[in-house]
């Protein structure tokens, strides 16, 4: 048996990451009522958590600015795709 894919015709998980980063512009969130750009977050310390692909590829399964956070949301994504969580996070 394979291991779970996040989408049916694509490749098997590979791993979960938890990352971080510092927005330094405008978020642009595009939708069917037009674009808007967002700087609520501006300035401050984001986390993302990706499922990891076997090929490389990503899937953002979470955002926000709560560490901790992610780290729960980390640990339950790689417990449902039954892959190992890895922590990306570098705090300057």
């Amino acid at each position: 048996m394979t291991g779970p894919v996040y989408h049916p015709d694509g490749p098997p998980a590979s791993h979960v990451e938890i990352c971080n980063g510092v927005q330094t512009g405008p978020a642009k969130y595009t939708s069917a009522s037009g674009t808007r750009l967002d700087v609520k977050d501006w300035g401050f310390m984001g986390f993302w958590v990706d499922v990891v692909d076997t090929e490389g590829g990503r899937l953002t399964i979470w955002d926000g600015r709560s560490y901790e956070q992610a780290i729960l949301e980390a640990e339950e994504a790689a417990q449902e795709w039954e892959v190992e969580a890895r922590d990306m996070v570098t705090l300057k």
